[in-house]
């Protein structure tokens, strides 16, 4: 009986970690899409010539920050697909015990992304904010 409880609840938690990681791809995957989109119109009505160097030097830091800020959100879209073949190794070991008849303790075990890729992810969110402040900078400074 308690342990018919504890399955529920277990299969609940794993359900709303994987609404939250689609939501967390899907969210992820349309930021990225969107500055990809940014990068190309702001290339395409880029000006011939820049009225002064300030100009050029605003509009080359917002594209570069831009482009940090894509790199590090496919690299986490990444991450996903990493943390997905973990947890099917980890199925996979499972099964292989009971298939071995080890029905020796099974330990629940946590998957989670390596640490680098919170690194990355602070990166990503960052670049994405001050892609948009060099963006007004950028727009302020050229309309005079």
């Amino acid at each position: 009986m308690e342990y018919e409880k504890i399955k529920k609840r277990l299969e609940e938690i794993k359900e709303l970690n994987d609404d939250r990681q689609s939501k967390y791809f899907s969210w992820l995957k349309n930021i990225t899409t969107i500055s990809v989109g940014l990068i190309g119109i702001l290339v395409s009505l880029k000006p011939e010539e820049f009225n002064a160097d300030i100009d050029a030097f605003w509009f080359v830091i917002t594209i570069s920050i831009l482009a940090f800020g894509i790199l590090s959100g496919a690299i986490l879209l990444y991450s996903e697909i990493h943390i997905s073949d973990k947890y099917r190794k980890k199925k996979q070991e499972y099964l292989q015990k009971l298939i071995d008849n080890n029905h020796a303790k099974i330990e629940l075990e946590w998957i989670s992304r390596p640490k680098i890729y919170n690194f990355i992810e602070f990166f990503c969110f960052s670049s994405y904010a001050l892609s948009l402040v060099c963006l007004v900078i950028y727009s302020i400074i050229s309309s005079f």
